[in-house]
């Protein structure tokens, strides 16, 4: 369930605050409430993942402060779809500093 409520933003994530002012903001909200619970789990994961990935192209500010503030409590497969539209600058150094993270 914590996947779904993910994976149905994917396709208008991308278009960020032209829903309505605030959606980028509600979404980020939204994984950030179900990562931090502690929900690590794959599926979960990999939904935000994609969203954060949509999002990216929308709003690059908010997704790059989201995912430094839980970069931590990404997996490695999260993360990677997170930063697939990322300059590949950004997405070394947040790959990088994941990586110490979880040692």
């Amino acid at each position: 369930m914590r996947r779904a409520s993910h994976v149905g933003f994917v396709m208008i994530a991308k278009q960020g605050d032209r829903w309505f002012d605030g959606f980028s903001r509600m979404l980020v909200e939204n994984m950030e409430s179900c990562i931090n619970k502690g929900h690590h789990h794959r599926f979960c994961q990999t939904g935000i993942g994609w969203v954060t990935r949509e999002l990216y192209t929308a709003d690059k500010e908010i997704v790059t402060t989201f995912l430094k503030r839980n970069l931590k409590l990404f997996s490695a497969e999260g993360l990677r779809y997170a930063l697939e539209k990322s300059d590949s600058t950004t997405k070394n150094q947040m790959m990088k500093k994941h990586k110490s993270l979880q040692v």
